[in-house]
């Protein structure tokens, strides 16, 4: 299940061989993420920037007309990762 800003969304994934990955979620919220540290340890949701903030290099958003794209660059180097 996700939860998300209650919009349709639309989520891109870019490979870039062994360099890592882009993610970027483009949805019609006008609310810009932050990333204010963890949620209370009871809190129902709140962790989708945690997650972000923990495992990307980089991330950021870029505010639309009608909405935003938050997207997320991530490393290559992730060793264990098993390739199929």
């Amino acid at each position: 299940m996700v939860q998300h800003a209650h919009t349709s969304m639309i989520v891109l994934l870019a490979a870039h061989g062994d360099d890592g990955l882009s993610v970027a979620v483009r949805d019609s919220s006008a609310t810009v993420p932050s990333f204010t540290g963890a949620p209370a340890p009871t809190s129902y949701g709140g962790r989708g920037m945690l997650l972000i903030d923990s495992v990307a290099d980089r991330w950021g958003s870029l505010p639309l007309t009608h909405g935003k794209v938050v997207w997320a660059l991530l490393s290559g180097g992730m060793t264990g990762v098993r390739r199929g």
